[in-house]
């Protein structure tokens, strides 16, 4: 009976160790489908508690999830370059422009996202003022 506990524990930590991988997959299955990716939803679907649901950042942290996403972002950075390739070889007066716009705005946003890059443009400002601080 030891031996059955031993066996279904090992099992366990060999599955934990495969979930980070089964979500990086599923969430590059939804992505390749067009799908939005609600990243609680997904960990849910690949086994995951309630609990790491609401903090899937704990998952895609993780080294495992991290390589297998890496291991898609040359495929997707290979196929963004095809497309501007292409698109720069096209007469732009025939072709309609949001189609092509959205279509690089989505390769770009998920290999940033993918990436952990931010898909957000943040600009920082800074001001000057000439008028000299009271030094009193």
């Amino acid at each position: 009976m030891a031996k059955t506990e031993e066996t279904t524990t090992k099992e366990k930590y060999i599955s934990q160790e495969k979930k980070p991988v089964l979500m990086a997959k599923k969430v590059l299955e939804k992505i390749g489908r067009g799908e939005n990716v609600v990243y609680g939803e997904v960990a849910k679907e690949v086994g995951y508690s309630d609990t790491m649901a609401l903090n899937p950042q704990a998952i895609t942290r993780t080294v495992a999830y991290r390589k297998a996403i890496e291991e898609f972002l040359p495929v997707a950075e290979k196929a963004r370059q095809n497309a501007i390739l292409a698109i720069s070889k096209r007469n732009m007066n025939k072709e309609r422009l949001p189609s092509v716009v959205d279509a690089m705005d989505k390769l770009t946003k998920n290999i940033q996202l993918l990436s952990g890059q931010s898909t957000d443009n943040q600009a920082v400002q800074v001001a000057w003022s000439d008028t000299p601080k009271d030094t009193q």
